[in-house]
């Protein structure tokens, strides 16, 4: 079963505001976190670069994700033998759950010490010495390599990582596909693209995990979503080996200028249509992928629609429609519910999805303003409601994905997702749930996903991001959802 995470974009965003999203995105149910890794970023107008190794030990630090280089070059800025003790101190801090995702590289990053740029065929001749120094080299034991790129002389990692480490190997065309698959130990390609799959896998990566990664722009005016991609991320338009051979952000943004709002609106999923970004999504299960990622390109921008909730197909319609002013009035779970889906006063929202997948549960996902306030899974034609806290959403979305249900509407979004849900987890005295423990206090990061302060002065006010996170947008366009 495929597994999804957050795409932490170094390019565009501060360090305070990726360890931001990879807290949101814990929180919203993602069960993995990647990281790009740039010296510069494509274009001005992106602006970041923060060191990626930097940024994985905050990270330890800030979630209990695992953490994926996407994609580190061990070949020209870094020496591999400084790579490996790189990777080695990050799979410590996070108890290893870091895998480290390399690649050829692109002269963008490269370039700086004013080496010459190589051909393909070197580069990846390169990376092949630099994977078999690392792999050496995270052993533990002391080696001695002498290879036609690198000479390694007497060096041993005293830290050597917490358990194995996997390396997995980045690629875009057919001879990367089975570079990987001969000596990586997944692979790694940004499009939904089931030619390069099955070339990993007759190259030899059966088994190995096949590994995805894009961007969606969510915002309630496409238009504007539009806008910001053409802005930011004009540069993923760009056709061939442009994005390996070009050297500065300056030669990007000028090659960007060939890019029209038109290939924007057409290959990015833009938009708060929560159909196009599964569709995208689906596209990456279809071709057999086993992990996806989706970042959010620009701050991100939602709003609060209040609804009605869309009925089953079938007699239980009336009591469907019943079920959540009820729940509104008396404050009580209906039967199935789990309890971090009752303190919503009220503000109950839905968002069809007419989706025809043939048979299995219909789906519905709470996704506020803010982040994902839970999950409930209804049975075609049934008034069976069974809820899910915010930790399961992706995990049974996914198992529902995986057996081509049909979703037949989103349920339960909330102006301030996070507050009961994490009430009910520490267990509150007075707010129900499992555990009463009245000194129990809701961590501070977790108001991050909140727009109203709360009205407890036992809490601390929340600061407000609008990069917020938002499950309805994992796609399927290269690796997401």
């Amino acid at each position: 079963m495929a597994s999804f995470g957050y795409f932490l974009s170094c390019e565009e965003f501060t360090p305070g505001e990726l360890l931001d999203q990879a807290r949101k995105a814990s929180d919203a149910g993602f069960t993995r976190l990647t990281i790009s890794d740039h010296f510069h970023p494509w274009n001005d107008e992106q602006g970041n670069s923060p060191l990626v190794w930097s940024m994985t030990g905050a990270l330890s630090q800030t979630v209990d994700l695992p953490v994926t280089t996407l994609v580190t070059c061990p070949t020209m800025r870094l020496h591999p033998a400084v790579t490996a003790q790189a990777a080695a101190t990050s799979s410590e801090l996070l108890a290893g759950r870091f895998a480290l995702g390399v690649g050829t590289g692109e002269a963008l990053n490269e370039h700086i010490f004013g080496d010459r740029w190589p051909s393909f065929d070197e580069r990846a001749d390169t990376l092949e010495e630099a994977v078999e120094v690392m792999r050496e080299l995270l052993t533990g034991r002391q080696v001695s390599h002498h290879g036609p790129h690198y000479t390694v002389d007497n060096a041993r990692l005293y830290t050597p990582p917490h358990g194995r480490l996997p390396v997995h190997v980045s690629g875009f065309g057919p001879k990367s596909a089975e570079l990987a698959g001969r000596i990586g130990d997944g692979f790694i390609t940004m499009g939904p693209d089931q030619d390069a799959i099955s070339r990993f896998r007759d190259a030899g990566g059966e088994g190995k995990p096949a590994i995805g990664g894009l961007k969606v722009c969510w915002d309630n005016d496409r238009e504007r979503a539009v806008e910001t991609v053409h802005r930011l991320w004009p540069n993923e338009q760009l056709p061939g080996e442009l994005a390996q051979t070009l050297p500065t952000p300056a030669h990007f943004e000028q090659a960007s200028q060939l890019v029209t709002r038109e290939q924007v609106s057409a290959n990015v999923p833009c938009g708060d249509d929560i159909e196009e970004h599964v569709t995208a999504v689906r596209a990456y299960l279809d071709a057999g992928f086993d992990e996806v990622y989706i970042g959010q390109i620009g701050p991100g921008r939602h709003r609060s629609v209040k609804a009605t909730t869309p009925a089953p197909p079938g007699p239980d319609a009336a009591q469907w429609h019943a079920r959540p002013h009820a729940l509104a009035a008396n404050g009580r779970a209906p039967r199935g519910l789990c309890p971090s889906m009752v303190r919503l006063r009220g503000r109950l929202l839905a968002l069809p999805v007419p989706l025809a997948l043939p048979g299995g549960p219909a789906l519905g996902i709470g996704a506020g303003a803010q982040g994902v306030t839970g999950l409930a899974v209804l049975r075609a034609g049934h008034d069976s409601l069974l809820g899910f806290p915010p930790g399961s959403a992706v995990a049974a979305l996914s198992r529902c994905l995986g057996r081509r249900s049909r979703l037949a509407g989103f349920l339960l979004c909330h102006r301030r997702p996070f507050r009961s849900v994490d009430r009910w987890r520490t267990g509150r005295a007075g707010h129900g749930g499992p555990h009463q423990t009245p000194t129990a206090r809701v961590p501070r990061h977790r108001y991050l996903h909140t727009r109203e302060p709360p009205t407890d002065r036992r809490f601390p006010t929340p600061r407000h991001s609008d990069g917020a996170l938002s499950l309805a947008r994992n796609r399927s366009a290269s690796n997401a959802f």
